[in-house]
């Protein structure tokens, strides 16, 4: 039998977390449940441990204990994606950054771009401008749009793209 919406999807209970085994905590006491089929948002102000948390949950922090746990049916290796804070892009076009090795096909490309709000926004760049290192011709946010743009799984599998 499949999840229902009273089954825990993820479940933190007195969780407490550190950067490496050595440094001091830097999320203590955290108990988080989140149901399958549900919205759960995080929210706080710059530097309330919203990106810590995330974090955590992905297992880049050390615990203290084994306070996260998955439900087994869960495959968060399968299931997650997460775009960090800091972006990382190739020193390369940003044509070439969303394709990520995918062949280019013009119909999905005017998909994507209008999808992501980028429209408008990068046709100078598209072809001959690098945006990795150290770019400074686009913002974060479409920093953060255009990495997204770029997971694999977005080319081949669900067509998320598809009723656009």
């Amino acid at each position: 039998m499949g999840p229902n919406i009273y089954d825990d999807l993820l479940s933190i209970e007195n969780g407490t977390f550190s950067h490496t085994t050595t440094s001091p905590s830097v999320l203590t006491s955290i108990n988080l449940h989140v149901k399958y089929n549900t919205l759960t948002i995080l929210t706080g102000p710059s530097g309330s441990g919203k990106t810590t948390l995330l974090e955590a949950i992905l297992g880049e922090l050390s615990t203290q204990s084994r306070s996260i746990h998955f439900d087994s049916r869960f495959n968060a290796a399968a299931e997650v994606a997460y775009c960090s804070q800091r972006v990382w892009l190739r020193n390369e076009s940003v044509e070439r950054n969303i394709l990520n090795g995918a062949p280019f096909e013009e119909a999905w490309w005017k998909k994507v771009v209008w999808a992501s709000g980028l429209e408008g926004e990068i046709e100078g760049l598209c072809e001959s401008e690098s945006v990795g290192h150290g770019a400074g011709a686009i913002s974060g946010g479409q920093k953060q749009r255009i990495v997204s743009l770029g997971i694999p799984d977005l080319h081949t599998k669900g067509q998320p793209f598809a009723d656009f």
